[in-house]
């Protein structure tokens, strides 16, 4: 059977040698719709890729926040609970061993205080977080550093600032006037380390370690918060599943009092928009691969009546239907299969050479993104239209009379 197959190949492929530059200018639609559908794809990807850049830069939509919720809803009514749940750091740690979706993780536990300026004496309201790490916080440092996690474990007395509190302090601009200087928070006087730009309008915002709180009751947990910075928008759901199961588990009772915050319409929206920009265009793309189908039946349909005596002579000496038909199915995978890869390498360097030209015009960083899923398509694609436009040739030769055919010139 294997002798067999590979006679069958090696036929196929002397068939293509004989005939090349007509199989060529046959298939020519092929390589021209693959080409392009090559072209499309990794446009949509490298579009895919920047657009996943900008929602990550400009956008919360990479990330989800939980949060213990202060009311319930009473017949459409909120209405302020009698007791709330709470999540400790022993409960982050446990959540955390168990979800398996990688994410950037960040435990806080926020508290409305008056802090003092103490270089100049300046009191201001603000919004105290105390955190587990800033290494997992999308924002971007404009002066000094983030405090490590070793100065966390070891109750290091510093804060970081973000521009909006840093610019009620100094009344401009020069973060690095504060570095070194003191905040007071609570009874903690704290050295500030660093400034985080703040982009959104809200009130000032000082981070400090979680480990300089002194734990004197279980109800101060109930103003903490867990966001998780992901890398990719597809994450995010399948990240509150997981979330949404540990709290099920852990709080049967109290589920409804914690709260799961994301995007999901828009989320949602976005996939959506990706796929069905993806389909669209690859059914616009797929007329061009039909014609080029059309061109490969149309090579087979040529080869069966140039080769009408070598069919009934094979026929004559004991070669069965199904043995016609396999030869001309190899023979139209084979065909396709040369269209396919001339096509793909046709719309690789297409894309290669487009891509610099939009970014040149346009002023974006964008480029050509080639995946795996794509080299797969065309694969597939290969081996359907050697398949479907192959078949009816091949039929049509198996059911040549073998004496008919040896007897025509």
């Amino acid at each position: 059977m294997i002798r067999k197959n590979i006679f069958l190949w090696g036929a196929a492929l002397r068939e293509i040698r004989l005939r090349l530059m007509h199989t060529l200018l046959s298939v020519l639609g092929i390589i021209i719709g693959v080409a392009a559908l090559v072209c499309i794809l990794s446009f949509i990807d490298g579009m895919e890729k920047y657009a996943r850049e900008q929602i990550s830069s400009t956008t919360d939509f990479e990330m989800l926040t939980l949060r213990i919720s202060r009311v319930k809803m009473v017949d459409g009514v909120p209405v302020r609970r009698d007791s709330l749940a709470s999540f400790s750091p022993q409960d982050f740690e446990s959540l955390e061993r168990k979800r398996s979706i990688t994410a950037r993780s960040s435990f806080l536990l926020r508290q409305n205080r008056e802090v003092q300026y103490l270089n100049q004496e300046k009191k201001s309201g603000a919004l105290c977080l105390a955190v587990n790490s800033l290494d997992a916080s999308p924002n971007t440092l404009v002066a000094g550093r983030n405090f490590t996690n070793a100065e966390v474990k070891n109750k290091a007395k510093l804060a970081v600032l973000d521009s909006r509190m840093a610019e009620k302090f100094l009344g401009n601009k020069n973060y690095q006037e504060l570095l070194q200087t003191y905040v007071q928070v609570g009874k903690d006087s704290l050295e500030i380390i660093g400034v985080i730009e703040e982009q959104i309008p809200r009130a000032g915002r000082v981070f400090f370690p979680i480990s300089l709180i002194e734990v004197d009751r279980e109800e101060i947990w109930q103003n903490t918060i867990v966001i998780w910075f992901l890398d990719n928008v597809e994450k995010v759901l399948p990240l509150k599943q997981e979330v949404q199961a540990w709290l099920d588990e852990n709080y049967p009772q109290k589920t409804d009092h914690f709260f799961l915050e994301s995007n999901d319409a828009r989320l949602k929206q976005i996939q959506k928009a990706f796929l069905l920009f993806r389909v669209i265009m690859g059914l616009i793309v797929g007329i061009s691969v039909l014609v080029g189908g059309i061109g490969v039946m149309n090579v087979l349909l040529i080869s069966v009546n140039e080769r009408t005596r070598e069919i009934g002579v094979r026929m004559a000496v004991g070669a069965k239907r199904r043995d016609i038909i396999r030869q001309f199915l190899y023979e139209a995978i084979a065909v396709s299969t040369l269209g396919c890869m001339l096509g793909l390498v046709l719309g690789t360097l297409a894309s290669w050479g487009v891509g610099p030209l939009i970014q040149l015009f346009l002023e974006v960083p964008f480029r050509a993104t080639f995946t795996l899923q794509t080299l797969l398509l065309i694969s597939v694609l290969a081996l359907l239209i050697g398949i479907i436009f192959g078949t009816y040739p091949a039929i049509r030769a198996s059911r040549l009379d073998p004496v008919e055919a040896i007897r025509r010139e």
